[in-house]
């Protein structure tokens, strides 16, 4: 009796580790009655390290995984702009880089993320999503949020860039003498 109930924790364990551990069970979204999609995470983060200008990458990719039993189905993901209390950044400026884009693009318009792939009921790795977003000495400092949707039904990606500007050095009369 022991042995069958430890056998059917162990079980019960492998289960919850493969389902629920990785963190997909927020994260997965039905397509349709045989497409499942997973994220290995729902949220996107930049930091510009007081950095005033240019491109920041995203802390990690986001993998996409999916259990089907249909080979016709595709996803693509587009932004929202990121907002925060004094400002907003355009979702042209956050790009995308998939296995099916030729380097980044621009999340201004739908950018194809995954497509069909027959698993069965085996759950497969499909894609590494790869983020970066671009920013200017313009943008005010703050906490930005917005999404990554799709309009086919995947899981949303949360998305938070965080602006610190480092000390610009003030151009003093004395300094700019000096400069000329």
């Amino acid at each position: 009796m022991y042995k069958n109930s430890l056998i059917l924790y162990l079980f019960a364990l492998e289960m919850f580790v493969i389902c629920v551990a990785p963190g997909w069970a927020d994260v997965a979204k039905k397509l349709s009655p045989t497409v499942t999609i997973y994220l290995s995470s729902d949220l996107v983060v930049f930091d510009s390290k007081k950095q005033i200008s240019g491109i920041i990458e995203a802390g990690y990719p986001v993998r996409v995984f999916t259990v089907s039993d249909s080979d016709t189905w595709s996803i693509s993901y587009q932004a929202s702009p990121l907002i925060s209390k004094k400002s907003k950044i355009s979702p042209k400026r956050i790009q995308i880089k998939t296995p099916y884009s030729n380097g980044y693009k621009g999340l201004n318009i739908q950018q194809e993320a995954a497509k069909g792939l027959k698993t069965g009921s085996r759950q497969i790795e499909l894609a590494k999503l790869e983020f970066r977003v671009m920013i200017t000495p313009n943008d005010k400092p703050g906490i930005y949020t917005g999404t990554i949707y799709s309009h086919d039904g995947a899981p949303i990606i949360h998305v938070r860039l965080i602006i610190e500007k480092g000390d610009i050095p003030k151009v003093t009369r004395r300094l700019r003498r000096r400069l000329i």
